[in-house]
């Protein structure tokens, strides 16, 4: 056995983490890339995280020449603007001295018996439910000890708070909107070899069309293959590029009800095999929705000629490794042939049963609406994504839940998920105590796990 002297890198290979090693007394000709279980001390990969977080965060200096010093422009040193170079001496200071010292990383809360931290109220935290709270619940404070040993600042110059592998602002909506993935891939970059001129007015009206149509339906509704705009029978959805077969358009997503609480159904959607509804527009729900409806809720029904398709996919428990307080279906609108930009989205609501949803009188399907095209806001970044293979029709891995990737609900407050919880459990926990699966949908980035922890928190303070 050979003591670890330090971790220089660290990768994935076929699944599993692997660390690059120098070993204490060997040079860097005897380094080797070694399984996470081989490195006993833990505390190595602890630091070599710790470090590399550090440097992403720090600024950059200009790199030393070959010579150990570093390099000059007209005589100053490297880290003075040219523009400073050019005045006379002692006009301006410059150098680390005359610099301002900005923390841009603190130490990350670890659970017990680690230091505790002080909440929002200045007070000694209390560890429950595998993070840290306030004590007497009267502030917003909660922590989840990230994988990190140091958090960065966000722009409010307050730590980051650390929820379903993101960094987001510890004040929720009051803050300034930070989010931050850890792993962000790079935008794929295309380049032709060929050019052509374009006339400068040609750009200008493409640009104003653009401009406008993207502001027109942002007011409905925007995402990445969709967009919502007025039809003939009210709101509709609408293609924002082109879309391919078996592709995914979009989530139909939305706070979840028992069907005994349906009273109006112009979005409502019965999942299929269960006794609930997603309550699209809220209308049907305790509490009002947090965020605008998902665009999926407003396609329109065809039975004749539709040319997308809902899709439900029920994860198995024994399978899947989640919570039995989570959601078990996800609910996907996903296209059954190609769709041109601007083409209205549509599918069948009864999808093969009959008299189910419009209970034997179906509206009149003209098919016109197949040669609409409205002009489409510009085109997201997005990559196309399939949820099933082509061939054996099999489901892949599905999406994030989009649901947890937003700015978490806070608890506080007089709309916060304190109150929601006491508005929402009375009604569905009085028939069913384990539907925390539905409740979790009326919480924004809220799991139903934390929804029931933080219950049991509000009912041992009462």
């Amino acid at each position: 056995m050979h003591d670890a002297e330090k971790i220089i890198k660290e990768r994935k290979l076929g699944g599993r983490v692997e660390f690059c090693v120098r070993w204490a007394g060997y040079s860097h000709a005897h380094d080797s890339w070694e399984p996470e279980a081989n490195i006993l001390t833990k505390g190595l990969i602890d630091g070599f995280r710790a470090e590399q977080l550090a440097s992403a965060l720090a600024p950059r200096l200009r790199p030393k020449s070959r010579s150990g010093k570093r390099k000059s422009v007209g005589g100053a040193s490297s880290i003075t603007p040219s523009f400073l170079a050019s005045k006379r001496a002692g006009m301006v200071r410059v150098g680390p001295e005359a610099q301002a010292s900005v923390e841009l990383v603190v130490d990350s809360p670890q659970p017990p018996p680690r230091q505790t931290p002080l909440c929002s109220c200045r007070q000694p935290a209390i560890w429950d439910r595998g993070r840290w709270w306030c004590e007497a619940r009267t502030c917003a404070y909660e922590r989840e000890p990230p994988p990190f040993s140091l958090t960065p600042l966000c722009a409010c110059a307050q730590p980051c708070v650390w929820h379903h592998g993101r960094w987001w602002c510890e004040r929720g909506d009051a803050g300034c909107d930070l989010e931050r993935r850890e792993a962000r891939p790079e935008p794929k970059r295309v380049c032709s070899s060929t050019s052509r001129h374009i006339k400068v007015s040609s750009i200008e009206g493409t640009l104003a069309t653009s401009t406008a149509s993207l502001l027109t339906y942002a007011a409905f509704g925007l995402e990445e293959w969709s967009f919502v705009a007025p039809t003939d029978c009210g709101l509709g959805l609408f293609a924002r590029g082109e879309i391919q077969t078996d592709q995914l358009i979009g989530e139909y997503a939305g706070p979840r009800l028992p069907l005994s609480l349906l009273k109006h159904s112009t979005y409502a959607f019965e999942i299929p095999d269960t006794r609930e509804f997603v309550d699209g527009d809220g209308s049907n729900s305790p509490c009002a929705l947090t965020d605008g409806p998902a665009n999926a809720i407003f396609a329109n029904h065809s039975s004749s000629k539709p040319n997308a398709k809902i899709e439900v996919q029920t994860r198995n428990r024994k399978v899947d490794a989640f919570e039995t307080c989570e959601p078990r279906h996800r609910i996907f609108l996903m296209a059954n042939e190609p769709i041109e930009t601007g083409a209205e989205i549509r599918f069948d609501y009864e999808a093969g049963k009959k008299d189910l949803y419009w209970q034997g009188s179906p509206p009149l399907d003209t098919l016109a609406w197949r040669d609409v095209r409205l002009p489409s806001p510009p085109p997201s970044a997005a990559e196309p994504r399939f949820l099933k293979d082509a061939v054996t029709g099999v489901w892949a891995v599905m999406p994030p839940d989009a649901s947890l990737a937003v700015q978490p609900l806070l608890w506080t407050g007089p709309a916060g998920g304190d109150a929601r919880l006491r508005r929402l459990v009375p009604k569905l926990l009085r028939g069913n105590p384990t539907n925390w699966s539905l409740i979790s949908t009326h919480m924004r980035g809220r799991s139903g796990k934390e929804c029931r922890d933080r219950w049991i928190q509000i009912k041992d303070l009462a």
